[in-house]
């Protein structure tokens, strides 16, 4: 069996890029002997990664990683890893893609997973730019999750290595069996639903003076938005336009959901929105796995153009597209879809089926294939 060598920011289900390294391990623990080097060491609840057979090691977090001699001496001590490993995959993007980067390309074949952001952005901050240039350029293969985030990268470095693989679902866990209460909500509310975190170029700025207006028209609607506060002054400013507009009952804050919870909302809600932007050139949304989350369970979703959601998004079949910071067309989507049951309809069940090519197993396959 062969050995991989695995580096990755997080192995806690907390977070996005944790969920992705646990739910690729767990499907490629059965074909290779695995060692993991994590910054983020699974909770104690998370039995699952405990089970499986993995040899999980610990190392630094990514801010001191960042430093040379915390990089230097965290590389020597991965180094009988290293030379033991038959394949090198980093499923974290900018430090953990620069190990080994400097030893000879016919070495050892590394493969690098890039979400979005983390990889782009490195490459426009002069200190860290040539580094990661040059680690793209010998590895073996950069896999990147959308096609938005592969165009990004060879705006800035010419490559030849590049290949896109989605982010995969587990459809299981969207199974509505799940659900272990009944509903809270009122039968005549209509919902609309986001989940991300309240960061600027999630769009939250966009989205709630979108809904506002929406109101305005259907005073049923009720806007839930499921999130960590990373950005407390954002956070806080778009609690302050809903409080100016006496929206407090229509437009609801809510955090720290468990699986259950969420799988909830997303089943009663009956449209999914987010309307990330790109800011600053390098900061965006890299694919947008809450579009297919919403569609497993049926429901139409509503994403912006000109970033990874558009591979996220079939326009027109799974959901809708917008332009990015146009309100007015959030606006107009969001009523046509809310106004009309059948288009609803029509979307949500195309999305069941759209996000089918998207489970683990299949993109699991992908990443054996290149192997």
């Amino acid at each position: 069996m062969k050995k991989l060598l695995i580096l990755t920011r997080s192995l806690s289900v907390t977070e996005g890029q944790g969920r992705y390294s646990i739910e690729l391990v767990k499907r490629l623990v059965g074909n290779y002997e695995i060692t993991v080097y994590t910054s983020e060491l699974p909770e104690n609840n998370e039995k699952v990664i405990f089970d499986l057979s993995l040899n999980i090691k610990k190392m630094p977090n990514i801010k001191r990683l960042t430093n040379p001699f915390v990089f230097i001496k965290q590389t020597l001590k991965m180094l009988p890893d290293y030379f033991r490993a038959d394949i090198i995959h980093s499923f974290s993007d900018y430090p953990y893609c620069i190990f080994f980067s400097f030893f000879p390309k016919f070495f050892k074949p590394r493969f690098f997973t890039v979400h979005g952001t983390y990889g782009v952005a490195p490459l426009d901050d002069r200190k860290s730019a040539f580094l990661l240039k040059w680690a793209y350029k010998t590895a073996k293969l950069v896999f990147c999750v959308s096609n938005f985030t592969k165009k990004e990268i060879l705006k800035r470095v010419r490559l030849n290595n590049l290949r896109v693989i989605h982010n995969g679902i587990n459809l299981d866990r969207f199974n509505k069996k799940q659900i272990n209460r009944k509903s809270k909500m009122k039968n005549n509310q209509k919902i609309i639903l986001s989940v991300g975190n309240l960061k600027y170029r999630k769009g939250f700025h966009i989205s709630i003076p979108a809904v506002i207006e929406v109101i305005k028209k259907m005073p049923a609607v009720h806007y839930y938005i499921v999130g960590s506060r990373p950005d407390k002054n954002y956070a806080e400013g778009l609690k302050q336009l809903v409080k100016e507009n006496n929206l407090q009952k229509n437009i609801i804050f809510l955090k720290d959901l468990s699986d259950s919870e969420l799988l909830e909302m997303y089943y009663n809600c009956d449209i999914f929105l987010l309307t990330p932007i790109v800011v600053n050139k390098n900061k965006f949304e890299g694919f947008g796995l809450v579009y297919l989350e919403a569609n497993a369970c049926g429901k139409p979703v509503i994403g912006t153009k000109g970033c990874g959601a558009e591979d996220a998004i079939k326009d027109g079949y799974s959901g809708l597209l917008v332009e990015q910071n146009n309100v007015a067309e959030t606006v107009e989507k969001l009523i046509k879809i809310l106004s009309n049951n059948a288009l609803a309809q029509k979307l949500g069940d195309n999305g069941l089926k759209w996000v089918k090519q998207f489970n683990w197993e299949i993109v699991a396959s992908k990443y054996m294939e290149y192997y």
